[in-house]
Parts: C-alpha cells; sequence; structure tokens
C-alpha cells in the first residue's frame, strides 16, 4: 500500500499496530520543489513526486534495494523533478515498527509505503529466495491476511478555535 506524497493541513498521529511502513517526510519549506497540485484540482495538497522513487539508490536511503530497472525509473523520476533535489539534505526518513507512533506536524509533505507489501512484491529479484519464502509461509501456516499492515491516523488540531479540518464534515 502507497500513499503518495501530500500534506495536511492539520495535525497528525500515525500509529502502527501491526506490519511496517517507511515514511518519507520534507520540511514544509520545500513546497515549491515539490511540485505542489493545481490549488483548484481535486487535491491541491498532493505532489505528483514519488518519494520513494525519487530516493531509489541514494546511498543515504538504505531501505530500498538497487535493481537496475528501479534505479533507470528512479533517475528518470529525478530528471523529472530536478527541483525536488534541493530538498534532498533535508528528506527524513522514518520506519515505523508496531507500537510506534509518529508526529506529522501540518503543511509537512509525507509519502508512506507498507514495507511488507514491497517486501512480498520484491520477491521476483531471486527465485530462490522467493520459493524459501513460499516454503516458510507454507511451514507456518501464514495466510495473505497475516501480512495485512495496520495503522491508525489521528488528526487534530490542537485549539479549539481552530477550523475544521476540510477532511471533516462539519455537520456529523
Amino acid at each position: 500500500c502507497v500513499t503518495p506524497t501530500h500534506f495536511d493541513l492539520c495535525h497528525g498521529f500515525l500509529t502502527q499496530i501491526r506490519g511496517r511502513k517507511r515514511v518519507l517526510l520534507v520540511p514544509p519549506e520545500h513546497t515549491r520543489s515539490m511540485y505542489r497540485a493545481d490549488p483548484s484540482g481535486v487535491n491541491p495538497n498532493s505532489s505528483p513526486v514519488d518519494l520513494a522513487l525519487f530516493v531509489t539508490g541514494l546511498e543515504r536511503f538504505s531501505a530500498e534495494k538497487r535493481f537496475s530497472a528501479e534505479k533507470k525509473r528512479a533517475d528518470a523520476e529525478r530528471a523529472r523533478f530536478p527541483k525536488t533535489r534541493v530538498a534532498l539534505g533535508e528528506i527524513r526518513e522514518v520506519t515505523l515498527w508496531p507500537g510506534d507512533t509518529l508526529y506529522i506536524p501540518p503543511f509537512w509533505w509525507h509519502h508512506v509505503v507498507t514495507l511488507e507489501t514491497l517486501e512480498r512484491d520484491s520477491d521476483v529479484f531471486t527465485e530462490s529466495i522467493s520459493r524459501e519464502k513460499r516454503a516458510e509461509r507454507e511451514k507456518n501456516d501464514v495466510s495473505d491476511e497475516d501480512d495485512v499492515s495496520v495503522s491508525l491516523l489521528l488528526a487534530f488540531d490542537p485549539v479549539g478555535d481552530e477550523s475544521v479540518h476540510p477532511c471533516v464534515d462539519e455537520e456529523g
């Protein structure tokens, strides 16, 4: 599961309950580097930049595996969005494990990837690893349902007189 690059207008706590998530965060002062979507569009707080792909193969971001096809896609993403390079030194990478909670301040860009899904999908990099994982899953009677990642996002405004978050219906 991937949550594309975006920012929220309110504060948020992202708590991981089951599985793991990789979160890439960019401070709001880099908004000009993030190619913000058209303000009159459907999701004006989003960016077309795939941050996970953008940092693929860069030494600092260790969670990415280095496959040549993936590196070519990453190089293309970096060429497509050259201004995002300005933010590279300030991109923060966090891996959430069960029990971890991450505070995401308003206006911070973030991109979230469920890691188990990526690992399962990337088993194609060697057939033997894929066979081993499948055999271990069968031996331990693990179903696809056991791979479900569960997290909770609590969005909030800390001051009572702040306006209602645009994602929340004022009536309900």
